[in-house]
C-alpha cells in the first residue's frame, strides 16, 4: 500500500477510484492518520460537487470535457485503529456537512462500526437525505439520487476492496516515523 504524506499526521494513497455522475463525484482513497492512541487507517469515501466544462480550444462536440471536483458534500471514513483488536472499525465515522472545504466534527454511528459496508450501502441508497443534510436541497430530488443508488453496489465493492488492502498489511503496517 503506497502512501504519501499530506500533512503533519496524515498520509493518503496515490490511487483514487472515482465515480462521476451528472453533478456529483465520489472518490475512494486509502487514508491513514496518527492519533494519540494508535494509527487510524482505512478507506475514505468522499462525495463532492462535479463541474464539467468544454476543454479550452475545443472545436467539436467530441473534444474531451474538463471535470472538476468543486466542493465537498459528504465524507465517510471507514477506519480501523491499529491498537484495537483485529478487524475492528473503531474509528469509522462520517462527516455529513462541510463548511467550505473543512469537514464538520466527526459523527459516530454504531451501525457504521458494526457493519461499515452495509452502512455505506444504506447511505448511498438515501442520497436525497444526504443532500438535504449537506444543505443541497435542490439536489435531493435530482437525477443523481437514482444514478448513485444504481451504482451503489460498485462503489461499496470498490471501498471493500480497498479496505482489503489495509487489512492485508495490518498489523504490520506502520506509518513513516513510527
Amino acid at each position: 500500500m503506497e502512501m504519501q504524506r499530506v500533512g503533519q499526521v496524515s498520509w493518503s494513497g496515490y490511487v483514487r477510484p472515482s465515480f462521476f455522475f451528472g453533478e456529483v463525484g465520489i472518490t475512494l482513497q486509502h487514508w491513514c492518520e496518527r492519533a494519540e492512541d494508535g494509527d487510524e487507517c482505512g478507506v475514505r469515501v468522499e462525495m463532492q460537487r462535479l463541474e464539467q466544462s468544454a476543454s479550452p480550444g475545443a472545436e467539436t462536440e467530441f473534444a474531451a470535457k474538463v471535470l472538476h471536483l468543486a466542493g465537498p458534500i459528504w465524507r465517510g471514513d471507514i477506519f480501523t485503529l491499529s491498537t484495537g483488536v483485529a478487524g475492528n472499525f473503531d474509528r469509522a465515522h462520517f462527516h455529513p456537512q462541510f463548511v467550505g472545504v473543512e469537514p464538520c466534527d466527526r459523527h459516530w454511528d454504531s451501525q457504521l462500526t458494526e457493519a461499515p459496508f452495509a452502512w455505506l450501502r444504506g447511505q448511498l441508497d438515501q442520497m436525497g437525505r444526504i443532500f438535504e443534510q449537506a444543505g443541497l436541497a435542490d439536489m435531493a430530488a435530482g437525477p443523481d439520487v437514482a444514478r448513485i443508488r444504481a451504482w451503489a453496489p460498485h462503489i461499496v465493492s470498490g471501498a471493500r476492496q480497498m479496505m482489503d488492502d489495509v487489512e492485508q498489511v495490518f498489523p504490520h503496517f506502520t506509518l513513516p516515523g513510527s
